[in-house]
């Protein structure tokens, strides 16, 4: 008891007690600077460390990253046509391909200022 008052015991909805069925897979395309994992010192929820060197660049900066049920999976670079190409550093199954080609459909920005090695090396790459 605090100065006299009851303490209650707090007791959660009856719906967050029930079992949580796994989210449908889901991919999305983040675009460099990122703050996700630009900001973590240590990354490795969501990304293994054999591929910090491909996916940053000397000064620590991360380019596009292909995500995929919280984690790192790739990077992705726009080519001058528009369209993107992508290089998965892992691999994540057959339906988290398919969701990634969906999510891959032309998008509208202009290039990065900046490449990261990764980048460079595949943003020319023919379709």
């Amino acid at each position: 008891m605090i100065q006299g008052k009851e303490q209650r015991r707090r007791v959660p909805p009856a719906e967050d007690l029930e079992p949580v069925r796994d989210p449908e897979p889901w991919v999305t395309l983040l675009p460099g600077l990122e703050p996700t994992p630009m900001g973590w010192r240590w990354r490795y929820r969501y990304l293994d460390s054999c591929h910090t060197l491909a996916l940053f660049d000397r000064n620590g900066t991360i380019g596009p990253t292909v995500w995929a049920h919280g984690r790192v999976i790739g990077a992705w670079a726009q080519r001058l046509d528009g369209s993107i190409n992508h290089h998965l550093v892992a691999d994540p199954g057959h339906e988290t391909r398919a969701a990634r080609d969906r999510e891959s459909a032309p998008v509208t920005a202009s290039p990065p200022c900046y490449r990261t090695p990764l980048e460079r090396d595949f943003s020319a790459w023919p379709a």
